[in-house]
């Protein structure tokens, strides 16, 4: 993700249902989930807007070359790893990641095919639906095909 001020940071896009809300940001204390309905909004947590170089809602960063709006923010959700978390809608998750052709978005949560089929997605992607347990397992694995979390739901 680029900062407004051009650095560059590591960040873990969401991408979920803004309909409804399942997988999405919880405690928001600037905004609502609803706004993630507008192309090219996401949500981060408070606690990283320094780090992302972030003074307000309303604020345009970069996430891989496109430009991404903060329309609010959560408090209190943290990675453990420390990479932030961006929130986002299922069909912006996809526009701001860069794919290679055969390259996967995978899906975690209580997914359901049919809603994820209807995501458009640039040609040449496909879709796997994963369990939490098998994406952690292949996370420990540490692939190495690049993709999108998108947290599903029923």
């Amino acid at each position: 993700m680029a900062k407004p001020d051009g650095a560059e940071t590591n960040v873990v896009v969401i991408g979920f249902n803004p309909d409804s809300g399942a997988g999405g940001p919880w405690d928001l204390i600037a905004g609502a989930r609803e706004d993630l309905k507008i192309a090219d909004t996401i949500i981060i947590d408070d606690f990283y807007r320094a780090d992302l170089g972030v003074r307000a809602p309303g604020e345009l960063v970069e996430i891989n070359n496109r430009r991404a709006r903060v329309v609010g923010l959560t408090q209190g959700i943290r990675s453990f790893t420390t990479t932030p978390f961006v929130f986002t809608s299922f069909k912006n998750a996809l526009n701001y990641e860069t794919f290679a052709a055969g390259s996967g978005v995978a899906s975690s949560g209580a997914g359901n095919r049919e809603t994820l089929a209807e995501v458009d997605r640039p040609e040449g992607v496909g879709l796997e639906v994963v369990s939490s347990s098998k994406r952690a397992a292949r996370r420990q694995r540490h692939e190495s095909c690049r993709r999108v979390s998108i947290q599903a739901n029923g």
